[in-house]
């Protein structure tokens, strides 16, 4: 594994690239039984590669929604996209993810691997946010196209988390890979946020639809949207004042406990 066609693309081109396969596959294949489990023709998924990639830069005449594209030629391209780069939740940071995969209690998990979602490289955390927010998308219409979360975790475990050398032990380590991305799956609107999180605690927003999906002008990579200013009037200053006595506490008045032994009951009618 490691760098390939896609690993010499600029940031912003690979982002772009992954906008449009997206922005195809919600359009037309999210009731498509199987969506990412079914595979393309590999020479139709290798010529999709080469005419949406021009000289290292997306070719935006190419419609995704044309009839000559299947659903499963996209979704094709888009996991080799993924599997011709350096695995996406980086080599660095895979025994990180495996500890996190073997944590027993589901709490602990979900706090592990998001701790290690918020230390990966800020454009692989960008990336990976945009496309959990897709499959978890995706996982929503289960019913039709069968892709639960368990069953995105196998084709995309693989495909993102993996060693820098492969080995029989890294074999034994797929369902762990598998957990890893059936947990941000499931837990996308805890771990990703259009705002990058900073700490595993605390509560996050709720992710919106992507903004490819609103025909919106894709941004560089690592530069959020800029957030309208405040229009409040500033506070007057107020004076320093010499500090307050304590307030008194109002007792409270709780009613009294019952007594624990209770009268004894009147002696019955004759």
């Amino acid at each position: 594994p490691g760098d390939r066609s896609t690993g010499i693309l600029a940031p912003a081109t690979q982002l772009q690239f992954v906008d449009k396969c997206i922005a195809a596959v919600e359009a037309k294949g999210m009731d498509e039984e199987g969506v990412y489990r079914l595979s393309g023709v590999a020479s139709k998924s290798e010529k999709l590669m080469k005419v949406m990639i021009d000289k290292g830069k997306l070719n935006d005449k190419v419609n995704l929604l044309d009839s000559e594209w299947e659903v499963k030629t996209i979704t094709s391209t888009l996991k080799n996209f993924f599997r011709n780069r350096e695995a996406l939740l980086t080599y660095k940071l895979y025994p990180e993810f495996l500890a996190a995969a073997k944590e027993v209690s589901p709490n602990d998990r979900f706090r592990a691997v998001h701790k290690c979602v918020t230390t990966m490289p800020p454009f692989n955390q960008k990336i990976l946010g945009v496309l959990m927010r897709h499959l978890a998308r995706v996982s929503k219409s289960a019913d039709v196209n069968k892709m639960h979360a368990s069953n995105i975790g196998v084709v995309f475990g693989p495909t993102l988390m993996r060693p820098l050398e492969e080995s029989v032990a890294g074999i034994m380590d797929i369902k762990y890979q598998n957990i890893v991305i059936e947990m941000m799956v499931e837990k996308c609107a805890e771990i990703f946020s259009e705002q990058t999180p900073t700490s595993p605690t605390g509560t996050l927003p709720h992710s919106v639809s992507h903004p490819a999906l609103r025909r919106a002008a894709p941004t560089a990579p690592g530069h959020p949207a800029p957030v309208a200013p405040s229009h409040a009037a500033p506070a007057a200053a107020v004076p320093a004042a010499a500090p307050a006595a304590p307030a008194a506490v109002a007792p409270t008045h709780a009613p009294p406990l019952a007594p624990t032994s209770a009268a004894p009951p009147p002696p019955a009618a004759a």
